[in-house]
């Protein structure tokens, strides 16, 4: 069945409840990537030393592929991964280079439109230009949310700022009062091969030890298709529509006139 959500409303909000954004496309193995060579030259793409990323590095990570087989037991391969990572001057953006992805993260997202597109444009061309990747393994877009109250002292009163769809057991009349914490994680299908995974629930803000709320919207396709920068970018955009139409519809009314 379609999923169908109302449009959203698309005002940049005053206090925004962002704290990290992340976008990763993974395609076919390029172990050139992997090269001074190919490192620099997307590093020069980019503007080099006075582009938006002056700030280059190796980088070391490890990817973990789960692989799940009717009747026998989850499987979790680690695969050590090698390549380079390109930061801005004040550390909030940067791009991971890998021989299977890259990724754009900031801690600073402003919008999609006046800043965050035009450096997924930049950095795919680079992509494409230097290395001529042929399959889009997987797409993903990540947003994770984190909302504080100061009058927030239990997990229940959460029910003004967060809608009760999400709150569940947390409203239950007769354990709601003495739930101390929730989590959950819903697997939402969103059509045409895109799915949401949404982590969410009470958790301690690290910055200030103060109750806050999670909302962590992990949108993806896992399918395998021709890499195509214009596809990829329509499909991202599509995937922060879907985002902010489904962060509309896990707050209130009135977190959301906060939130402005």
């Amino acid at each position: 069945m379609p999923l169908t959500l109302p449009e959203p409303v698309t005002d940049q909000l005053g206090k925004s409840p962002l704290k990290l954004v992340v976008c990763q496309i993974r395609f076919e193995e390029k172990p050139a990537i992997a090269e001074p060579d190919a490192g620099l030259s997307i590093f020069e793409s980019l503007g080099g030393a006075n582009g938006p990323y002056p700030n280059f590095s190796e980088f070391r990570g490890e990817q973990v592929d789960i692989t799940v087989s009717p009747g026998s037991s989850i499987a979790a391969q680690k695969t050590q991964l090698a390549g380079w990572r390109l930061a801005s001057e004040d550390q909030n953006w940067s791009v991971i280079l890998l021989p299977t992805s890259v990724a754009l993260e900031t801690k600073a997202y402003a919008s999609w439109t006046n800043d965050f597109e035009a450096r997924l444009r930049s950095i795919i061309g680079a992509l494409v230009e230097q290395v001529r990747p042929q399959i889009q393994m997987r797409l993903g877009l990540r947003y994770i949310d984190l909302i504080s109250r100061p009058e927030i002292a239990s997990p229940r009163d959460w029910h003004e700022w967060i809608e009760e769809w999400l709150l569940g057991p947390m409203m239950n009349p007769e354990i709601g009062a003495a739930i101390l914490s929730a989590q959950q994680q819903v697997e939402i299908d969103a059509d045409n091969g895109t799915r949401c995974t949404l982590r969410h629930g009470t958790v301690l803000d690290a910055a200030n030890s103060k109750p806050a709320y999670l909302l962590d919207w992990d949108i993806h396709v896992d399918a395998p298709r021709a890499f195509d920068q214009e596809s990829i970018l329509g499909s991202l955009f599509a995937f922060n529509r879907l985002a902010l139409r489904l962060f509309q519809l896990a707050i209130t009314p009135k977190m959301l006139d906060e939130l402005r």
